[in-house]
């Protein structure tokens, strides 16, 4: 299973989150970047079971995935928010996230989220 971690800033918050996401169960941290386009999601042999995070700095950067939104259905999909606003929280809903939060939330409770996340994961293949 693949954890892609999408993020364009760099923050210590998401190094420290990248670095505490590795460890569990496995998991292999894909980062992804400024440049990520969609098309590549299947040349990047991305799976249904694999986790896709995204850390959303701003209402730009939501929009241009709420375009594309139904590229995102088959992935469970966690949202962290950089910017603490409700409008932007509401809006980040449309993606139908498994998971939503503020990136300053303690890393401790969203690295939970990941463990449930990949041990439900293994149980629906045996």
């Amino acid at each position: 299973m693949n954890i892609y971690l999408y993020a364009v800033n760099d923050t210590p918050r998401v190094e420290k989150l990248a670095a505490s996401i590795g460890p569990i169960a496995g998991a292999q941290v894909i980062r992804l970047g400024e440049d990520f386009t969609f098309d590549r999601c299947h040349n990047r042999g991305m799976r249904n079971d694999d986790i896709f995070v995204l850390v959303l700095d701003g209402v730009a950067e939501l929009k241009r995935f709420l375009n594309n939104k139904e590229l995102l259905a088959d992935f469970r999909l966690v949202i962290l928010l950089a910017d603490n606003s409700q409008q932007m929280a509401v809006q980040a809903h449309a993606l139908m996230p498994r998971f939503i939060s503020h990136l300053d939330r303690d890393i401790d409770e969203i690295i939970c989220v990941f463990e449930r996340m990949i041990r439900f994961c293994g149980r629906s293949e045996r």
